[in-house]
Protein backbone atom coordinates (compact mmCIF):
# COMPACT_ATOMS: atom_id res chain seq x y z
CA UNK A 1 0.00 0.00 0.00
CA UNK A 2 2.82 2.22 0.81
CA UNK A 3 4.43 1.95 -2.50
CA UNK A 4 1.01 2.63 -3.88
CA UNK A 5 0.63 5.91 -2.11
CA UNK A 6 4.43 7.24 -3.04
CA UNK A 7 3.34 6.27 -6.96
CA UNK A 8 0.25 7.97 -6.72
CA UNK A 9 1.75 11.34 -4.75
CA UNK A 10 5.13 11.24 -6.48
CA UNK A 11 3.54 10.03 -10.06
CA UNK A 12 1.25 12.97 -10.46
CA UNK A 13 2.93 15.35 -8.75
CA UNK A 14 5.69 16.26 -11.35
CA UNK A 15 7.04 19.18 -13.34
CA UNK A 16 7.64 23.03 -11.33
CA UNK A 17 4.22 24.28 -12.46
CA UNK A 18 2.24 21.75 -11.06
CA UNK A 19 4.27 22.09 -7.64
CA UNK A 20 3.66 25.49 -7.50
CA UNK A 21 -0.19 25.04 -8.23
CA UNK A 22 -0.27 22.63 -5.62
CA UNK A 23 1.44 24.66 -2.80
CA UNK A 24 -0.56 27.43 -3.77
CA UNK A 25 -3.59 25.59 -3.71
CA UNK A 26 -2.33 23.73 -0.17
CA UNK A 27 -1.89 27.47 1.40
CA UNK A 28 -5.25 28.52 -0.06
CA UNK A 29 -6.85 25.19 1.28
CA UNK A 30 -5.41 25.85 4.63
CA UNK A 31 -6.40 29.61 5.00
CA UNK A 32 -10.48 29.21 3.73
CA UNK A 33 -10.32 26.41 6.06
CA UNK A 34 -9.41 27.78 8.91
CA UNK A 35 -11.49 30.86 7.73
CA UNK A 36 -14.75 28.84 6.84
CA UNK A 37 -14.16 30.62 3.42
CA UNK A 38 -15.74 28.05 1.26
CA UNK A 39 -14.82 30.02 -1.84
CA UNK A 40 -11.17 30.51 -1.17
CA UNK A 41 -11.49 26.44 -0.57
CA UNK A 42 -13.39 25.95 -3.89
CA UNK A 43 -10.65 28.15 -5.60
CA UNK A 44 -8.08 26.29 -3.88
CA UNK A 45 -8.98 22.49 -4.98
CA UNK A 46 -9.48 24.23 -8.81
CA UNK A 47 -5.81 25.41 -8.49
CA UNK A 48 -4.32 21.71 -7.29
CA UNK A 49 -6.54 20.17 -9.93
CA UNK A 50 -5.19 22.47 -12.43
CA UNK A 51 -1.92 21.48 -11.99
CA UNK A 52 -2.85 18.00 -12.64
CA UNK A 53 -4.86 19.57 -15.90
CA UNK A 54 -1.49 21.17 -17.07
CA UNK A 55 0.65 18.34 -16.93
CA UNK A 56 -1.58 16.27 -19.21
CA UNK A 57 -1.83 18.44 -21.92
CA UNK A 58 1.58 19.03 -21.68
CA UNK A 59 2.39 15.62 -21.59
CA UNK A 60 4.39 15.88 -18.56
CA UNK A 61 2.34 12.79 -17.06
CA UNK A 62 -0.16 11.15 -19.44
CA UNK A 63 -2.90 10.17 -16.44
CA UNK A 64 -5.01 7.08 -17.73
CA UNK A 65 -8.47 7.76 -17.85
CA UNK A 66 -10.48 8.12 -14.69
CA UNK A 67 -7.31 9.57 -13.01
CA UNK A 68 -8.42 12.44 -12.49
CA UNK A 69 -11.71 11.86 -10.69
CA UNK A 70 -10.04 9.85 -7.81
CA UNK A 71 -7.72 12.78 -7.59
CA UNK A 72 -10.62 15.19 -6.56
CA UNK A 73 -12.06 12.72 -4.23
CA UNK A 74 -8.89 13.18 -2.31
CA UNK A 75 -9.04 16.68 -2.20
CA UNK A 76 -12.81 16.30 -0.96
CA UNK A 77 -11.23 13.65 1.63
CA UNK A 78 -8.54 16.58 2.66
CA UNK A 79 -11.34 18.89 2.70
CA UNK A 80 -13.44 16.97 5.26
CA UNK A 81 -10.65 16.12 7.52
CA UNK A 82 -9.28 19.93 7.35
CA UNK A 83 -12.95 21.17 7.93
CA UNK A 84 -12.95 18.49 11.12
CA UNK A 85 -9.47 20.03 12.58
CA UNK A 86 -10.89 23.77 12.09
CA UNK A 87 -14.06 23.09 13.80
CA UNK A 88 -16.51 23.18 10.79
CA UNK A 89 -19.13 20.77 12.65
CA UNK A 90 -18.56 21.89 16.29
Amino acid sequence: MLKTLKFFFMGFHKGAMNIMLHAAGLAMLVIGASSRNIMLIASAVLLAEAGHLYNHFTRIVKYEQGVIPIQAAFSILLIAILMLVFGWFA
